[in-house]
């Protein structure tokens, strides 16, 4: 059975995907230093709002650590389908549009509330993933996933 070469945009997304995934267990872990980061993104001074109550910083740091889980949860399972999503023009296309229907209603509201740094993050992963995606994408062909073994 001959080994597979992996190409260059699915190790380049592998990596991608295992570093947000990394990155977003920051905000689990540590979610003062997700919340200071996210200060520091939107206000300049990763300290504010100091002058929170301590509940409402408490619900705060919650909310980084759910999100967190959520997107470590998220760029994990990409991590995982890298493989097939170079193969399969159905796992592709899932990725593809999991990813716009994140980036699209978070840039919209965060632009409408008015917090645009957002948004550009947003952009800066989007485009550091993009490329990668555009590149992998397999023909509609065959689109069907096969299950390994047995």
């Amino acid at each position: 059975m001959a080994v597979e070469k992996r190409s260059r945009p699915a190790s380049y997304l592998r990596v991608a995907f295992a570093l947000f995934a990394v990155a977003s267990l920051v905000l689990l872990a540590a979610p003062n230093v997700g919340a200071g980061a996210f200060s520091l993104l939107i206000y300049q001074d990763p300290d504010w709002p100091a002058d929170f109550s301590a509940e409402a910083q408490s619900y705060i740091r919650l909310t980084n650590a759910v999100l967190g889980a959520v997107m470590a949860g998220w760029f994990t399972t990409m991590f995982l389908l890298v493989d097939r999503l170079v193969r399969s023009h159905t796992v592709w296309l899932s990725v593809v549009v999991g990813l716009l229907v994140w980036f699209v209603p978070d840039c919209l509201y965060s632009l409408a509330s008015g917090y645009w740094e957002n948004a550009i993050l947003n952009l800066v992963i989007l485009a550091l993933l993009l490329p990668a995606l555009v590149v992998s994408r397999p023909p509609r062909g065959d689109s069907t996933v096969r299950m390994s073994g047995g």
